[in-house]
């Protein structure tokens, strides 16, 4: 049962009409330079083809690595780049070249980019803005990976007596190292 309205009920109404709710406060965001998520899609489908590109034998590889690059392209951090990853290594583990060669090298860097790039911008809409400070905050931890797994690459061409096609390459990765060294010392002394 419903009771009947009361006289001040109507009236209450009446002058609730006319009030508006408060006005939310005005916010400015500072962001600094960036670049389009969807720029950042496309270098992770240019990282992934190039890799296939090192190792693809055969048209059928190409078949494959498209539909698998047009995965990646619209889900970057989903099974596509993965299954494109495992299948370029086992097409480089397959591959009749030299484990040393120069190309291994560039693999291990360009498919680290693509799956650490892949995951920043998976789950970023296509017009989102990525700053340029996101990438140095994520690019310490891909730099130390780089270094430390490039390095192992030239120290089993050392230990196996195969000299590196490129002779600067044990320089660079010395300075790699003593960098990571000197970061890796200098932190713990601050956390001491």
């Amino acid at each position: 049962m419903s009771r009947p309205p009361t006289l001040l009920e109507p009236i209450a109404r009446l002058l609730a009409v006319g009030r508006r709710p408060p006005m939310a406060p005005r916010v400015e965001v500072a962001a600094g330079p960036s670049v389009p998520a969807w720029l950042l899609r496309l270098v992770v489908v240019a990282a992934l083809a190039g890799s296939v590109a090192l190792v693809a034998r055969s048209d059928g590889h190409w078949l494959v690595a498209v539909v698998l690059l047009a995965g990646a392209l619209t889900r970057p951090d989903g099974l596509a780049p993965s299954v494109l990853t495992v299948g370029v290594g086992l097409l480089l583990v397959t591959a009749p070249l030299d484990p040393l060669h120069p190309r291994v090298f560039v693999l291990v860097f360009a498919l680290h980019l693509a799956v650490e790039l892949g995951a920043l911008v998976g789950p970023l809409p296509w017009q989102a803005q990525v700053e340029w400070r996101v990438f140095a905050r994520a690019g310490r931890g891909f730099l130390v990976v780089q270094a430390v797994a490039q390095t192992l690459g030239l120290l089993g061409a050392w230990v196996t007596g195969q000299p590196p096609a490129m002779p600067w390459l044990p320089l660079l990765a010395a300075v790699a190292l003593s960098v990571l060294a000197w970061t890796v010392t200098s932190r713990l002394r601050k956390a001491a």
